[in-house]
């Protein structure tokens, strides 16, 4: 079962870029890539929400190198699959995986999380 978690400061930003677009999962989408199963992006890059000139948008950036659940700063230097996150539950800044059911997340339990990047209000789904 989803359940909706509250964000501390929200989540961190990401560097600007100038993907524009609509779509899909979680936001709009520019390239069609897809947040949880990590595909439609090149070689030493991630699905994950970049900065557009509409706001936040899910598209491809490189990827990072901080595993899922070390601490991250202020910045989404997380390897793909996951995001720079925090919440009431877990205050401190960590990479947490992106997920749409239960199943995709170790913890059991997926979340539907606010998340204000690049001035844009929206949601995505992050392992809890």
């Amino acid at each position: 079962m989803m359940r909706t978690a509250a964000l501390l400061g929200g989540l961190l930003a990401i560097a600007a870029s100038s993907i524009a677009g609509c779509g899909s999962s979680g936001g709009p989408n520019a390239t069609g890539c897809d947040l949880v199963e990590q595909t439609g992006c090149g070689a030493g890059e991630k699905c994950t929400f970049v900065c557009g000139a509409a706001g936040a948008v899910v598209g491809c950036a490189p990827d990072g190198t901080l595993a899922v659940s070390a601490a991250c700063p202020g910045a989404d230097m997380c390897v793909a699959g996951s995001f720079c996150a925090a919440s009431f539950d877990a205050p401190a800044a960590s990479c947490r995986a992106f997920c749409s059911t239960d199943a995709d997340c170790p913890s059991g339990t997926c979340m539907q999380l606010p998340i204000r990047i690049c001035a844009t209000d929206t949601r995505a789904g992050i392992c809890g």
